[in-house]
């Protein structure tokens, strides 16, 4: 998979970093998608491994996304006024960016602590699964021995 992005890469360096950098996102991703089952050493269903890990993919909020400067007077005028504006509202923006995040970072806790009691609960019901089955299988010997 590497050798694919070095070959792209190498071919047209200029015109191919986005796909290339768009194509490293999407390993890293896949990667974390993997090994988002291992949730404080729960074991979950890939559908809730996924959604867990989408969760906690963008559970930060950026208090100010980059403003690039794009080509053209206007839109550099434009990119300035926005600069200006997010400095001027700077103070009222960052402490609700700030309780966003706190909110993210409680929710995902408690995901998580939902998540392992499920896990919990379902390691309990396999183990009474079981007391239940061997008594059966008792009961089964007994009656076939009469």
């Amino acid at each position: 998979m590497m050798s694919d992005i070095s070959a792209d890469f190498t071919t047209h360096p200029t015109a191919d970093v986005e796909r290339a950098a768009q194509q490293l996102r999407q390993i890293i991703d896949d990667a974390r998608r993997r090994h988002a089952s291992n949730l404080s050493g729960t074991d979950v269903s890939p559908a809730s491994a996924a959604a867990f890990y989408d969760i906690q993919r963008h559970m930060v909020v950026e208090k100010h996304a980059t403003i690039n400067w794009p080509p053209g007077l206007l839109r550099k005028a434009i990119a300035l006024y926005h600069k200006i504006m997010r400095r001027l509202l700077r103070w009222y923006i960052n402490p609700i960016v700030s309780q966003q995040n706190q909110f993210n970072a409680a929710t995902l806790r408690a995901v998580q602590t939902i998540l392992s009691d499920l896990h919990d609960v379902r390691a309990e019901q396999q183990a009474q699964i079981t007391a239940l089955s061997e008594q059966l299988a008792a009961l089964e010997r007994t009656l076939a021995e009469k």
